[in-house]
């Protein structure tokens, strides 16, 4: 009996408490956004209803009985919570099942001494926590495994959102124009952030530097690195001449602060409109596309390893610097590998041929519009097979 007394006190409280508080009161609450009327609602329902475990002679007594209760009940869960109001519901219950009297030996005997013991207890307790405890209306915060994973993503990526603005800010914003020279560019990283980097510098009224870079790996990690050789080059570009002897000392900046495994391939070049001119070095990249007015494709590779394989003696010694009198309409392609490795879904490569047939194809066009072709047909080519590379390409066009 005494089990029996504090099951049925446990269901009932439950059932009352869920449904008429948590559920009719939070909803008329919600109605109008004042205490008046869930308070009003539940007292009007307890009385009619007749929800607690309290029976009197009268109707009338009962019904107000009932009313009185629904009204405390309800004052309750608007000044505390739902848990105050259950354990306030699951006591009054238990004492509902002490009886006044019981025959000698009868089991129910037991039930007064077991449920008056449990409130007892309950009511010390809330005297000490009354008393020296601390008063909070916060819950433990808890929240599920997934939720935080979910959480954990979208700060991720989040953070590659902007770690891809912030890269993307290091491109040059608007490409710096000389008289009779057409650049244009464009940068496609796989993923958040990339590895790959190109950058037009004005080094005078004459003179421009150009450079194109690839570094080993992809991601966060390539995208820091790269950051480090742009602002190696552009420290040194208006002080060092030569395209060469520039690389030699980024390559030593470079394998110094750079972990032994990464390396960037790079082009480092001068236009001068002036001499027309266009020097440059490679350190280990792909060849420099060429096509000349007299409708000629030329690969113009320069001997040099990439930056941070070595120290600096062997770099220094296989660098080699090349010098190409610019013509009218002579247009050059600078390209990372991305585009000539770039997969279409029967796993098949873009390849170097099929790139110099279309920039023979449209070198007629100017830097812009080349550049949107190419890029456009290399998309058509990858069609619904991933980007598994970075995407740079620079057109330079000679208009005079």
């Amino acid at each position: 009996p005494p089990l029996y007394s504090i099951v049925s006190s446990l269901f009932s409280t439950l059932l009352v408490g869920i449904t008429i508080f948590l559920v009719i009161g939070s909803k008329l609450y919600s109605l109008i956004k004042k205490h008046w009327l869930p308070v009003a609602g539940i007292t009007l329902l307890s009385g009619i209803l007749g929800i607690f475990p309290i029976e009197l002679a009268g109707e009338v007594e009962n019904t107000a009985a009932h009313a009185a209760l629904g009204f405390v009940s309800s004052l309750i869960f608007i000044r505390y919570d739902a848990l105050s109001l259950l354990g306030g519901l699951f006591l009054f219950s238990m004492l509902m099942w002490v009886p006044l009297s019981f025959p000698e030996g009868s089991p129910d005997a037991a039930i007064a001494p077991v449920n008056i013991s449990i409130f007892i207890l309950a009511g010390l307790y809330g005297l000490a926590a009354w008393v020296w405890g601390t008063d909070t209306r916060e819950l433990p915060s808890y929240v599920p495994e997934y939720i935080k994973e979910l959480a954990m993503e979208e700060r991720i990526k989040q953070e590659l959102d902007i770690a891809r603005e912030v890269q993307q800010s290091f491109l040059p914003k608007v490409t710096p124009q000389l008289s009779d020279l057409d650049i244009a560019a464009l940068c496609e990283p796989a993923y958040e952030t990339g590895g790959d980097y190109y950058d037009v510098i004005k080094l005078d009224e004459n003179r421009i530097a150009v450079t194109i870079g690839d570094v080993s790996g992809k991601g966060i990690q390539a995208a820091f690195y790269m950051t480090l050789v742009k602002g190696i080059l552009h420290s040194l570009c208006h002080e060092v001449p030569n395209p060469s002897e520039l690389l030699g000392k980024v390559n030593r900046l470079f394998y110094k602060n750079a972990p032994r495994g990464t390396f960037i391939s790079l082009i480092y070049g001068i236009i001068d409109v002036r001499q027309r001119t266009f020097t440059f070095a490679r350190a280990g990249h792909n060849p420099i596309l060429h096509w000349s007015p007299n409708n000629s494709l030329h690969e113009h590779q320069p001997c040099g390893m990439g930056l941070g394989l070595d120290e600096g003696e062997l770099f220094d010694q296989y660098i080699e610097e090349c010098t190409i009198e610019l013509k009218k309409d002579d247009v050059f392609v600078l390209y990372t590998d991305g585009v000539v490795e770039a997969l279409n879904p029967m796993r098949e490569p873009y390849g170097m041929e099929r790139l110099g047939s279309l920039v023979t194809n449209y070198a007629t066009y100017s830097a812009r519009e080349q550049l949107q072709f190419l890029n456009k047909d290399v998309s058509r080519f990858i069609g619904r097979a991933s980007q598994h590379d970075d995407l740079t390409l620079l057109v330079i066009k000679m208009n005079q």
